[in-house]
């Protein structure tokens, strides 16, 4: 009895050794980065497909390739099995500078060499291209501006869920909103105690607008013994909006490094005197060019995707 005992236990032993054996032994990977070996500068833009609706976005900035990119580089891959084969979630194409392409496929992995390759894992991806994706679905934007707006929401600058009709023209009080998330978004909390000041601002309690005037970068519309109008509901016009912009690059010490008075613009002589520098700064730093290259409108009225463009581009200077 006892030698049964015995070998049973042997053989217990030595099967539970070769089940952890076949365990420890895994098919090789190769994760999408080693396989590809394609580098940021290489991808000219992507796009984003859906298996759900067919449809698809492309995308041409930098910052959301990158985001993308590093997510689909730790893939980890290994040899395809047909047997999986189906419908996908999501599909993404980088599309090289040597008008070459790469695809990886939410259910068939990617082809490279003639070789299939599948992911063990690829949820964050799929979390990834869901995301990008319907993300570019919900901005109502002109097409120029719906890669820098989506840049806006990755760095914070407007929400994700917002409901902004980004062609539309945007409202004074608006425009403080958006600017004080950038300001914020770039690592200055800026002061919500009461303005320190002889006159208040009379006409709203919004406190991003309260900020603005605290930080000396807004100034009122007009002066009153009783205290200061802003018009939170007032369209801006291009000339204030690059007044404020101007004051928010003092507010960082940011300053243009040629001395000129004013852009020049076929309509410079329309610009008004208190916006000139402001103005012909913005033109130099590259944040707030005007609507030709000829033209800058200075009393022409604002739009939402203006704004975020021009205070993605305004926070990219602060930030370098």
């Amino acid at each position: 009895m006892k030698k049964i005992i015995s070998i049973l236990l042997i053989t217990t032993m030595v099967f539970s050794q070769l089940i952890t054996y076949a365990a420890d032994v895994q098919e090789p990977t190769i994760t999408f980065k080693e396989l590809t070996k394609i580098e940021l500068s290489d991808i000219e833009e992507i796009s984003i497909r859906s298996g759900i609706t067919g449809e698809g976005v492309i995308i041409s900035s930098k910052l959301v390739i990158e985001n993308i990119l590093n997510t689909v580089n730790e893939l980890e891959l290994k040899d395809y099995e047909e047997n999986i084969q189906g419908g996908f979630a999501y599909e993404v194409m980088f599309g090289l500078s040597d008008n070459n392409s790469i695809h990886y496929n939410c259910s068939a992995g990617t082809e490279i060499n003639n070789r299939r390759y599948e992911a063990l894992d690829d949820t964050e991806v799929r979390k990834s291209l869901e995301y990008y994706y319907n993300l570019y679905k919900s901005i109502n934007s002109s097409k120029w501006s719906t890669d820098i707006i989506a840049e806006a929401v990755n760095l914070g600058i407007i929400s994700a869920d917002n409901s902004w009709n980004f062609p539309a023209s945007i409202c004074r009080e608006d425009f403080c909103n958006i600017a004080v998330r950038m300001i914020e978004s770039a690592g200055v909390i800026l002061p919500t105690e009461n303005p320190q000041r002889p006159l208040g601002i009379k006409d709203t309690e919004n406190i991003n607008v309260l900020k603005l005037y605290k930080a000396g970068v807004i100034l009122g519309k007009e002066h009153h013994k009783t205290g200061i109008t802003f018009a939170p509901g007032d369209f801006i016009t291009r000339e204030e909006a690059a007044t404020i912009l101007g004051r928010i690059a003092t507010y960082f010490k940011i300053s243009a490094k040629e001395n000129i008075p004013y852009a020049n613009y076929s309509d410079s002589s329309s610009i008004s005197d208190w916006a000139r520098v402001a103005v012909s700064t913005m033109y130099q730093l590259g944040v707030m060019t005007g609507v030709s290259e000829t033209e800058f409108s200075p009393k022409g009225l604002y739009t939402v995707e203006q704004t975020v463009a021009t205070m993605v581009r305004l926070y990219n200077v602060i930030d370098n």
